[in-house]
């Protein structure tokens, strides 16, 4: 279908928006308007979707977000990147399920990303792997905005060892965190 066109500037939810959807071609929901999102809105939004592509690069995240829950899990896709400067992640609660048997390897996040609300990130990347840059970059923004105690699940992804990364991950298992990854690389 084409979406690429969509009015979504009002909308306050897209839970389940393309839910198992079994549409093979192209969605393109670059230019969606995703300001007004609120609470779990995006909850299973993209959920065993079988596009391995999705511009996500422009949309622009507000505080009003609290989960994250469930919204890639399953996906084909294999690159998301919440790159845009003005995503605000600060009110995000949980991360439950986020990307959890999904195929994603390369996940991106703006330079400041805050997650200091996060309380749990259950099962977030369980299944996956992602590139060892992107998790020493997540563990990196992690660390400098958390100060809960987060039970996290990364699934197989590797840190780098030694230097700032490693610092990062242990200072995260000192605030009280119990993480599951795949290690040092």
């Amino acid at each position: 279908p084409d979406v690429a066109n969509w009015d979504t500037s009002a909308a306050t939810t897209m839970i389940q928006i393309f839910y198992s959807c079994k549409y093979s071609g192209s969605l393109d929901v670059s230019s969606w308007d995703v300001t007004a999102i609120t609470g779990a809105g995006l909850s299973s939004a993209f959920y065993s979707l079988p596009q391995t592509s999705l511009d996500l690069s422009s949309w622009e995240l507000s505080g009003g977000i609290t989960s994250m829950s469930s919204v890639f899990y399953g996906s084909d896709i294999t690159s998301v990147a919440l790159t845009h400067a003005n995503n605000d992640f600060s009110a995000v609660t949980t991360w439950d399920h986020c990307f959890r048997d999904s195929d994603v390897t390369s996940l991106t996040f703006n330079a400041n990303a805050d997650f200091s609300a996060t309380t749990s990130m259950a099962y977030m990347l369980y299944g996956t792997t992602i590139s060892t840059a992107n998790y020493d970059a997540l563990l990196l923004l992690i660390d400098a905005t958390n100060s809960n105690a987060v039970v996290a699940h990364f699934g197989s992804a590797t840190y780098t060892g030694g230097g700032a990364v490693a610092t990062a991950r242990a200072s995260l298992v000192t605030k009280g965190w119990t993480i599951y990854d795949g290690g040092i690389a």
